[in-house]
Protein backbone atom coordinates (compact mmCIF):
# COMPACT_ATOMS: atom_id res chain seq x y z
CA UNK A 1 0.00 0.00 0.00
CA UNK A 2 2.81 2.13 0.69
CA UNK A 3 4.50 1.69 -2.74
CA UNK A 4 1.27 2.61 -4.45
CA UNK A 5 1.14 5.85 -2.69
CA UNK A 6 4.68 6.74 -3.28
CA UNK A 7 3.90 5.67 -7.28
CA UNK A 8 0.97 7.78 -6.62
CA UNK A 9 2.86 10.94 -5.75
CA UNK A 10 5.48 10.66 -7.78
CA UNK A 11 2.79 10.69 -10.74
CA UNK A 12 1.68 13.47 -9.80
CA UNK A 13 4.60 15.43 -9.31
CA UNK A 14 5.79 14.27 -12.55
CA UNK A 15 3.00 15.71 -14.31
CA UNK A 16 3.25 18.70 -12.26
CA UNK A 17 7.03 19.13 -13.51
CA UNK A 18 6.09 18.25 -17.26
CA UNK A 19 3.20 20.96 -17.05
CA UNK A 20 4.86 23.92 -15.85
CA UNK A 21 7.77 23.57 -18.43
CA UNK A 22 5.05 23.51 -21.11
CA UNK A 23 3.73 26.65 -19.82
CA UNK A 24 6.62 28.34 -19.82
CA UNK A 25 7.73 26.97 -23.01
CA UNK A 26 4.63 28.28 -24.59
CA UNK A 27 6.17 31.94 -23.17
CA UNK A 28 9.25 32.13 -24.39
CA UNK A 29 7.26 31.71 -27.73
CA UNK A 30 5.61 34.90 -27.48
CA UNK A 31 8.53 36.49 -26.29
CA UNK A 32 10.09 35.18 -29.54
CA UNK A 33 7.44 37.04 -31.37
CA UNK A 34 8.46 39.98 -29.90
CA UNK A 35 11.92 39.66 -31.52
CA UNK A 36 9.95 40.34 -34.97
CA UNK A 37 10.54 36.97 -35.93
CA UNK A 38 6.91 35.91 -35.79
CA UNK A 39 5.98 32.23 -36.60
CA UNK A 40 3.95 31.61 -39.35
CA UNK A 41 1.73 34.56 -39.21
CA UNK A 42 -1.11 35.00 -41.69
CA UNK A 43 -1.99 31.68 -41.84
CA UNK A 44 -4.64 31.80 -39.31
CA UNK A 45 -6.08 34.78 -40.98
CA UNK A 46 -8.48 33.02 -43.03
CA UNK A 47 -5.89 32.54 -46.08
CA UNK A 48 -4.60 35.90 -46.93
CA UNK A 49 -3.30 35.08 -50.35
CA UNK A 50 -6.74 33.91 -51.31
CA UNK A 51 -8.43 36.96 -50.93
CA UNK A 52 -6.04 39.01 -54.03
CA UNK A 53 -7.89 40.87 -56.39
CA UNK A 54 -6.16 42.95 -59.17
CA UNK A 55 -6.67 46.21 -56.84
CA UNK A 56 -4.52 44.80 -54.18
CA UNK A 57 -1.88 44.46 -56.89
CA UNK A 58 0.51 47.23 -56.88
CA UNK A 59 4.01 47.78 -58.06
CA UNK A 60 7.24 49.40 -56.33
CA UNK A 61 10.32 50.90 -57.54
CA UNK A 62 13.31 52.20 -56.01
CA UNK A 63 17.03 50.97 -54.52
CA UNK A 64 18.08 48.12 -52.18
CA UNK A 65 18.37 49.57 -48.80
CA UNK A 66 19.16 46.16 -47.04
CA UNK A 67 18.98 42.91 -47.49
CA UNK A 68 18.38 40.26 -45.06
CA UNK A 69 18.87 36.66 -46.42
CA UNK A 70 19.67 34.90 -43.19
CA UNK A 71 17.56 35.70 -40.17
CA UNK A 72 13.48 34.78 -41.19
CA UNK A 73 11.75 36.63 -41.86
CA UNK A 74 14.00 37.06 -45.35
CA UNK A 75 13.07 40.69 -46.12
CA UNK A 76 14.91 43.68 -48.20
CA UNK A 77 14.38 47.56 -47.62
CA UNK A 78 13.55 48.93 -50.61
CA UNK A 79 14.01 52.95 -50.65
CA UNK A 80 11.40 54.04 -53.00
CA UNK A 81 11.84 57.82 -55.19
CA UNK A 82 9.68 59.60 -52.72
CA UNK A 83 11.85 57.98 -49.74
CA UNK A 84 9.25 55.84 -48.41
CA UNK A 85 11.06 52.66 -47.21
CA UNK A 86 9.23 49.34 -48.06
CA UNK A 87 10.07 46.00 -46.39
CA UNK A 88 9.30 43.22 -48.20
CA UNK A 89 9.33 39.91 -47.08
CA UNK A 90 10.54 37.08 -49.39
CA UNK A 91 9.65 33.75 -47.62
CA UNK A 92 11.97 31.09 -48.76
CA UNK A 93 12.61 32.20 -52.22
CA UNK A 94 16.02 33.02 -51.15
CA UNK A 95 17.26 29.39 -51.30
CA UNK A 96 16.65 28.91 -54.82
CA UNK A 97 18.76 29.07 -57.77
CA UNK A 98 16.60 32.26 -59.93
CA UNK A 99 16.76 34.17 -56.70
CA UNK A 100 20.26 33.63 -56.43
CA UNK A 101 21.21 34.41 -60.08
CA UNK A 102 19.38 38.26 -59.32
CA UNK A 103 22.91 38.44 -57.22
CA UNK A 104 20.60 41.55 -55.15
CA UNK A 105 23.31 44.04 -53.55
CA UNK A 106 22.73 47.14 -51.63
CA UNK A 107 21.96 50.30 -54.14
CA UNK A 108 20.89 48.13 -56.62
CA UNK A 109 17.42 49.54 -58.62
CA UNK A 110 14.85 46.84 -58.42
CA UNK A 111 10.86 46.80 -59.40
CA UNK A 112 8.53 44.14 -57.25
CA UNK A 113 4.57 43.37 -58.46
CA UNK A 114 2.91 42.48 -55.38
CA UNK A 115 0.41 43.37 -52.61
CA UNK A 116 0.26 44.75 -48.51
CA UNK A 117 -1.57 42.88 -45.98
CA UNK A 118 -1.70 43.71 -42.09
CA UNK A 119 -1.44 41.13 -39.48
CA UNK A 120 -2.23 41.79 -35.87
CA UNK A 121 0.99 40.63 -34.21
CA UNK A 122 0.57 40.66 -30.81
CA UNK A 123 -1.97 42.83 -30.62
CA UNK A 124 0.09 45.45 -32.51
CA UNK A 125 -1.34 45.96 -36.60
CA UNK A 126 1.89 45.27 -39.08
CA UNK A 127 1.76 45.65 -42.29
CA UNK A 128 4.14 43.68 -44.90
CA UNK A 129 4.51 43.69 -48.29
CA UNK A 130 4.37 40.34 -50.44
CA UNK A 131 5.71 40.00 -53.65
CA UNK A 132 4.44 38.03 -56.70
CA UNK A 133 7.63 39.08 -58.90
CA UNK A 134 10.76 40.73 -58.72
CA UNK A 135 12.96 42.60 -61.31
CA UNK A 136 16.08 43.68 -61.41
CA UNK A 137 19.27 43.96 -64.49
CA UNK A 138 16.98 43.03 -66.76
CA UNK A 139 16.07 39.38 -65.29
CA UNK A 140 12.60 39.02 -63.45
CA UNK A 141 11.84 35.95 -61.35
CA UNK A 142 8.47 34.85 -59.78
CA UNK A 143 7.76 33.89 -56.90
CA UNK A 144 3.74 33.31 -56.82
CA UNK A 145 2.23 31.50 -59.34
CA UNK A 146 -1.20 32.52 -61.45
CA UNK A 147 -3.00 30.92 -58.43
CA UNK A 148 -0.97 32.84 -55.90
CA UNK A 149 0.46 30.26 -54.79
CA UNK A 150 4.23 30.76 -53.76
CA UNK A 151 6.57 28.87 -55.77
CA UNK A 152 8.43 26.86 -53.06
CA UNK A 153 5.83 25.50 -51.28
CA UNK A 154 5.56 22.68 -54.21
CA UNK A 155 2.57 21.64 -55.94
CA UNK A 156 -0.59 21.24 -54.51
CA UNK A 157 -1.67 17.76 -54.62
CA UNK A 158 -4.33 15.19 -52.33
CA UNK A 159 -3.86 18.22 -49.50
CA UNK A 160 -0.34 16.92 -48.42
CA UNK A 161 1.51 20.23 -50.39
CA UNK A 162 3.19 18.21 -52.85
CA UNK A 163 2.56 16.28 -56.10
CA UNK A 164 4.74 14.11 -58.32
CA UNK A 165 5.63 15.98 -61.64
CA UNK A 166 3.69 14.25 -64.78
CA UNK A 167 0.99 12.61 -63.01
Amino acid sequence: MKNKKLIFLTSVLALSIFATAGLTFADSLDEQSNLNQPVRYGWNNGGYACTLTENDLTTIKGKISNINTTNPPFSIDITTDDNKIVNVHLGRIVFMDNFKELNLAKDMEIEIKGFYRTFNINNQETTVFKPISIKAKNKEIKLRDENNRPVWAGRKGAGRGFKKVGK
